[in-house]
């Protein structure tokens, strides 16, 4: 029995999934299964009339908020277990719609096909997903991504570095792929397992974080005093580009010519 085929049988027998986290410790159940993947996007004033497809669904971490806050959801996975996972965590609503697609790019050449209001890409980011919702956007829709900060100070300090993006290399990205970044907001300790996001109208101060980024994955031998060094940047004004995560928003730039 894999994880996944472990995690199908928890959503199904478990009433109280934080419940059965207070007696876990494993990172994949904490990652799949807790609440608190949800502080990404619990506070977002989401229009209720809207649609929402979340790329890249997982185990259904985030499909359950969408389902209370927008009017119809789809849910787009390529992994059949995960899928499974989610619609039996996510059963009770029926506003949603989950999809296996085995790859984004078949579909670009679908020009008749919906388009939505918001277009969701939290974590496993790609260019392809990138130019996939492009195609999938309304044009006066938003696109939201989480993506981890190559430069987040946590990667200074003993965790291994992801293959990912600056601040400023993703905005031209976004750009080239056809978007515009209105917003940035910048998730602490990371989009993940977020406990507070701060956004440029509203900074951290010094001394303001205060808990070192944990690792769930090993142990970790600290290579700076992560605190300090948040204060640092946070002083010398550098706390946008060296944030943990990136939470952004943006939308297509055919819509300002219109």
């Amino acid at each position: 029995m894999d994880i996944y085929d472990k995690l199908l049988e928890i959503v199904k027998t478990e009433d109280d999934l934080e419940e059965f986290l207070t007696h876990e410790s494993e990172y994949e159940y904490l990652y799949h299964l807790s609440r608190i993947r949800q502080n990404i996007l619990e506070w977002y004033d989401f229009d209720p009339d809207a649609s929402l497809l979340e790329i890249g669904a997982e185990c259904g971490a985030l499909t359950g908020l969408f389902c209370e806050r927008v009017k119809e959801v789809v849910a787009l996975e390529e992994d059949e277990k995960k899928n499974k996972i989610n619609g039996a965590r996510n059963k009770k609503y029926n506003n949603l719609k989950i999809e296996t697609v085995s790859s984004y790019s078949n579909q670009l050449s679908d020009e008749g096909s919906k388009k939505y209001d918001y277009v969701t890409i939290i974590g496993n980011f790609s260019e392809e997903k990138v130019v996939f919702a492009a195609s999938k956007l309304n044009k006066d829709g938003k696109l939201i991504l989480a993506i981890e900060n190559k430069y987040g100070i946590k990667y200074w300090s003993g965790e291994e570095r992801p293959d990912t993006y600056s601040r400023m290399r993703l905005i031209g990205l976004l750009k080239y792929k056809g978007f515009k970044v209105s917003e940035i907001y910048y998730p602490i300790p990371d989009y993940i397992l977020p406990f507070e996001v701060y956004s440029s109208k509203n900074l951290p101060k010094e001394g303001s974080i205060t808990t070192v980024s944990p690792s769930f994955m090993h142990d970790k031998v600290l290579s700076l005093d992560e605190l300090k060094t948040y204060d640092m940047v946070i002083r010398d004004k550098k706390f946008e580009d060296y944030a943990n995560s990136f939470l952004v928003f943006a939308e297509l730039l055919d819509a300002e010519k219109e």
